[in-house]
């Protein structure tokens, strides 16, 4: 065997392995490893009056929303995502205040259709809802069984880190009462994640 020809399998498993380092370094540059975290929050709005007739108004998709999840990309271009997250509003009533919070637990698979823009569909799962009021308002205070709604939103990556999410839930909550009316909490959202 001659020089050239021992050269060349080694030259060969250089090059394979340099490829393989190439490729897995142009793939943390484009967003990292396939397990990502993220943070992030945003405004929601709609849903029903949850006091109707009381002269007050909160409805029930309205609020502020905080979130931390993990997100996992099981084969391009798809991937999981789970979120946790916490939603509150905060509104005047007459003689008090109102405030309505839930903790939406959020599974859903995202497709990627470019490397900028994603679309998501999942379930949310909402625990802890409930209503309080303050002053004349706490006799309008009320707690809301477990729901389970549907997620569809569009997310665009400004950058590998950073996205903003348009999004709509549709959710009814019931109260714990027997008999009481369920509510609609049907919202849209527009929220701001960053992945790490």
């Amino acid at each position: 065997m001659t020089e050239s020809t021992e050269f060349r399998p080694a030259a060969v498993a250089v090059l394979t392995i340099a490829l393989t380092l190439a490729a897995s370094v142009a793939h943390a540059a484009d967003g990292g490893p396939p397990l990502k975290f993220s943070l992030g929050g945003g405004v929601t709005a709609g849903g029903d009056n949850l006091v109707e007739g009381s002269g007050a108004e909160m409805d029930a998709g309205r609020g502020v929303q905080v979130f931390a999840g993990a997100e996992y990309w099981v084969a391009e271009p798809f991937a999981l995502q789970m979120n946790l997250g916490f939603q509150i509003d905060r509104r005047k009533a007459a003689g008090g205040t109102l405030r309505f919070q839930r903790f939406p637990l959020e599974l859903m698979g995202l497709f990627a259709v470019t490397n900028n823009l994603r679309f998501g569909a999942g379930a949310q799962f909402v625990f802890g809802a409930k209503l309080r009021g303050s002053g004349e308002a706490s006799a309008l205070n009320q707690d809301y069984r477990h729901a389970t709604g549907r997620v569809l939103e569009g997310e665009f990556l400004i950058t590998p880190h950073s996205a903003v999410k348009l999004r709509f839930v549709k959710e009814n909550f019931t109260p714990s009462t027997d008999g009481a009316p369920k509510i609609k909490g049907d919202h849209v959202g527009l929220m701001y994640t960053h992945y790490f």
